[in-house]
């Protein structure tokens, strides 16, 4: 599906089976032109497209009446904007809007975990274009994990090669060992030459008591077999699915603040 039909289904929030035959038929005047069930065939394949959507996010994003066969956006779907920023992001944007954008999916990526993880879980953005005060020393302190004094030097990961944009962390109690993600957030088309997070520069600073799992963050929509084939070479996929699926209710202060940054952008 076109980036231009998901956003429309987005923003309007509903499409028929119906309305979509009224338009093949303005457009085909003559089916007997085309043969018996050409048109029906161009019906279901575009419709299909649509099922697909269901299919991909879930009945948290989008219902399916299959008597009337209308697809509608979930009433309770509070993601909207996340959704957008994702969308956006796979079409071109000037420079300057897009750096804020990516900045603001880093967000939406690292508050996805938090809805995933629940309570006692938070994150820091490490990009250093970013978050120029970022300090692998103090991460670990915040942790509560070894820092490695003796190789203080932390130069490859503050030029970037860790490759890492968020590290999220939830704390299970007082005793040693923690959950902990280290992140790689990519956003538009071009994310399958990026490389996943270094996890071996990570752990050459901070003795992580229990090994950190790896992800990657795309704003693209992947299929179940591409979401297998990618996740064993770049950790956890999140493609914008799954993003939206985990944010679809989540309704906090952080996260309605990240929302109306997204719409001060006017992405529509």
């Amino acid at each position: 599906m076109s980036i231009d039909k998901e956003k429309e289904l987005l923003l309007n929030t509903v499409v028929s089976k119906h309305d979509l035959r009224r338009e093949i038929e303005d457009q085909y005047d003559d089916e007997n032109e085309y043969g018996e069930g050409y048109l029906e065939n161009i019906l279901n394949d575009k419709f299909k497209i649509y099922k697909n959507l269901v299919d991909s996010f879930g009945k948290k994003v989008f219902d399916f009446n299959e008597s009337t066969e209308v697809i509608k956006l979930n009433k309770n779907f509070k993601a909207k904007e996340e959704y957008l920023l994702c969308l956006s992001l796979m079409e071109k944007q000037e420079e300057g809007k897009r750096d804020q954008m990516a900045k603001y999916f880093e967000e939406v990526v690292a508050e996805s975990l938090v809805s995933l993880f629940g309570s006692n879980s938070t994150y820091e953005l490490c990009d250093n274009s970013r978050n120029s005060s970022f300090s692998v020393e103090e991460l670990a302190k915040k942790m509560q994990e070894n820092f490695y004094r003796e190789l203080r030097n932390d130069k490859k990961i503050q030029e970037g090669d860790g490759s890492c944009d968020i590290v999220f962390w939830k704390r299970i109690d007082e005793s040693p060992g923690l959950i902990s993600v280290l992140v790689q957030c990519k956003s538009g088309r071009n994310w399958r030459s990026g490389t996943p997070v270094a996890d071996n520069v990570w752990s050459a600073l901070i003795s992580f008591t229990v090994k950190p799992m790896i992800a990657y963050a795309i704003t693209d929509l992947l299929s179940i077999e591409e979401i297998r084939c990618q996740s064993l070479q770049k950790g956890m996929i999140f493609d914008r699915a799954r993003i939206v699926r985990l944010l679809a209710d989540s309704d906090n202060s952080k996260i309605n603040t990240i929302r109306r940054n997204i719409t001060s952008l006017d992405l529509d």
